[in-house]
């Protein structure tokens, strides 16, 4: 896995492992972390994974280089309990949204 971010106060920790349509959060709901596994087709030329707070506000941007399957595990020890909401874009398109919940 790498690391990407830093667990600094109400900041999402996420090391990388590969989403695209089918993603999954597991678990979810998550108290200190979750694991979201994502397929990026090969025609994809760029991939983002961004993460949102309830009030719409990008906590962290991701860009995915790989192609195929993989997965992000995402930190949140130091985040708030609530909603937060992550998006994968395929080449500047919105291809999927999907929301996960953290627990105390």
């Amino acid at each position: 896995m790498i690391f990407v971010g830093d667990q600094g106060a109400g900041v999402l920790s996420i090391c990388r492992g590969g989403f695209g349509a089918g993603a999954i959060t597991d678990p979810n709901p998550f108290a200190e972390n979750t694991t979201i596994n994502y397929f990026i087709p090969d025609n994809v030329n760029v991939a983002q994974l961004l993460f949102y707070d309830n009030s719409g506000t990008i906590l962290k941007t991701v860009d995915i280089k790989e192609k195929g399957q993989g997965n992000i595990l995402v930190y949140g020890s130091n985040l708030s309990s609530g909603i937060y909401t992550y998006a994968l874009l395929a080449d500047g398109k919105p291809i999927e949204t999907k929301r996960m919940a953290k627990v105390k």
